[in-house]
């Protein structure tokens, strides 16, 4: 499950292995959203394992790619908070 805190901003593109799985625009409103949220965006039916993605703003000339790995466990939700690198650090 992916989510994002904050209250504005450009939809995401969701990438998981170099495939796209979906995209969502929403902000989790409380701090760990549950798994199947509203405001997160679940991706269903990952192997169990480590997994790259990349989530890409849509709708901008200058989109932010966020990426990163998430390590998928049987029968467990992953949480990744999407957290944007202002400083670049």
């Amino acid at each position: 499950m992916f989510y994002r805190l904050g209250t504005r901003g450009f939809a995401l593109d969701i990438f998981v292995d170099g495939v796209k799985v979906g995209s969502f625009s929403s902000f989790a409103r409380i701090l760990i959203p549950n798994c199947g949220d509203e405001n997160a965006f679940t991706v269903d039916n990952l192997t169990e394992g480590s997994h790259k993605y990349e989530a890409r703003e849509t709708g901008t000339p200058n989109p932010v790619i966020l990426k990163g790995s998430v390590t998928v466990v049987v029968d467990q939700c992953t949480k990744e908070l999407l957290v944007y690198d202002w400083w670049g650090g």
